[in-house]
């Protein structure tokens, strides 16, 4: 079996950060030229939005080929190792996830002052984005402790990265009940785009840290989420983050801001690195089983449907 048979997926990092580049151009394009801050939309017949729309159903379309195609027909052949590259981009989530922490904290009472006002009413966003910073902290001990030999796979790892996803769910909750943005702004589904990849990235890692063998571990979900968090995620996070910056300077300041914060976006793009290094990694240690392999792990699965099904007859009698 030749080499690129072995190992379908050596091209799919090079596909995904091609597609983060791209989705983080046409963003930042569209955001600098044809946003209406007015509507909370952009201008019709934007052609970066255009194209940048288009460009994040090409990573939706690799994301659902790329798991059709590994789905029972891979598997690992080691578990995928950190590299310096992995360490720049978890150092950076962590940095910035123990500084969002930290905000929140400093920024505690006037947070509380303005939950507890009486023109508050539904689900305040502040209160949703105080306790996903406070769980960031555990997302930031879940980015650096995969560098330690004796965490890397460890069931803490796993219980700080799960905790560390719902810290990014929190905040999509937030987003979801910040109605300063419009219902229908394309700024709301490109971020929760990118938030949700980051997400499954997270709760892959605590898969990773929990399996104890290679060949447990499902190569279709965790390629799938690492191409995510690393074209998606890291892409529009990107955008954003560069539109921002571009923004202070603009006179007057736009207003309200569509986007996430900058440390929030500076973070997932430092997640998004650490995705892209493990999709390197994964993509040179995952290869197609043989028609024997397949067959036995049908085989398998069929017994333990079976004594699972008998158990349960068991059980009822």
């Amino acid at each position: 079996m030749s080499e690129n048979k072995k190992r379908p997926f050596l091209r799919l990092p090079i596909a995904a950060l091609s597609l983060a580049l791209l989705i983080a151009v046409t963003y930042l394009a569209a955001m600098l030229n044809d946003f209406e801050y007015t509507i909370g939309h952009f201008e019709n017949g934007s052609v970066p939005f255009i194209l940048c729309a288009v460009f994040t159903a090409l990573t939706v379309c690799l994301l659902i080929v790329t798991a059709a195609a590994a789905n029972r027909r891979t598997v690992y052949e080691d578990f995928p190792a950190p590299s310096p590259l992995g360490l720049f981009g978890a150092s950076l989530g962590a940095l910035l996830a123990f500084a969002l922490a930290a905000l929140a904290l400093v920024h505690a009472k006037s947070m509380l002052s303005a939950v507890m006002s009486p023109e508050m009413v539904g689900i305040p966003p502040e209160k949703l984005r105080f306790w996903s910073a406070l769980l960031g902290l555990c997302l930031c001990a879940s980015l650096i402790l995969p560098f330690f030999e004796k965490y890397r796979r460890h069931p803490l790892t796993g219980i700080l990265a799960c905790l560390g996803a719902l810290s990014v769910n929190l905040e999509m909750f937030a987003v979801y009940f910040d109605f300063s943005i419009p219902l229908n702004s394309p700024v709301r589904n490109f971020t929760v785009l990118a938030e949700a990849s980051v997400l499954l990235f997270l709760v892959s890692e605590a898969r990773l840290a929990l399996a104890k063998k290679p060949a447990k571990l499902a190569p279709a979900y965790q390629l799938f989420a690492s191409a995510a968090a690393a074209s998606l995620g890291l892409g529009v996070a990107l955008g954003a983050a560069v539109y921002r910056l571009a923004a202070l300077g603009m006179d007057p300041v736009p207003s309200p801001e569509p986007n996430l914060s900058l440390l929030r976006l500076a973070m997932y793009i430092g997640i998004g690195v650490r995705a892209a290094d493990r999709l390197i990694a994964s993509s040179k240690l995952v290869r197609t089983m043989t028609p024997e392999e397949i067959a036995e792990a049908k085989r398998l699965e069929k017994e333990e449907k079976e004594k699972k099904k008998k158990n349960k007859t068991e059980e009822k009698s």
